[in-house]
């Protein structure tokens, strides 16, 4: 809260500015020089809580939380618009997986199909060759048509 009050008092100034002032307003250590600071930090604190300007010390007129409450209101759109994009984008690609999983399912399906209609293929052509008496030139010439079936077989199932 303290650093949103901060924040809200001085909302021009740099990130860093933003970095060094909080660090102090809530720690109590200066990040400037890299001394514990407790009484810069108190004196911090009292201008905040006395509506002072952090820096000078000048009155400012306005609610006290008046600023705050803008900035925060700011940085809460700023988070809703942020977590929305998040949101929509994890969606988005909540639904492409889907489907991609979906036609992931149905080309390993086919496959499956293709591998279990091969087999029988060569489960066939084995009975076949086992029962055809053929010489030894003929017989060779299936043995490797066989081995070609048989790595065509071997690659589609990968």
């Amino acid at each position: 809260m303290k650093y949103l009050t901060l924040q809200s008092r001085f909302p021009e100034q740099t990130e860093t500015a933003q970095y060094i002032l909080g660090q102090l307003a809530t720690d109590g250590f200066c990040l400037v020089c890299g001394q514990d600071a407790p009484k810069a930090a108190q004196v911090l604190q009292d201008r905040l809580k006395n509506n002072q300007c952090v820096i000078c010390a000048s009155s400012i007129h306005r609610d006290s939380h008046d600023g705050v409450v803008d900035f925060v209101g700011r940085k809460a759109e700023q988070i809703r618009d942020a977590y929305a994009e998040k949101k929509d984008f994890l969606t988005h690609r909540k639904d492409e997986l889907k489907r991609v999983k979906k036609a992931y399912d149905l080309q390993k399906a086919e496959i499956e199909q293709l591998d279990e209609a091969m087999g029988v293929r060569v489960r066939r052509i084995i009975e076949i060759k086992n029962s055809i008496p053929l010489d030894d030139e003929e017989l060779n010439k299936r043995d490797e048509e066989l081995s070609s079936l048989r790595a065509k077989y071997e690659t589609k199932k990968l």
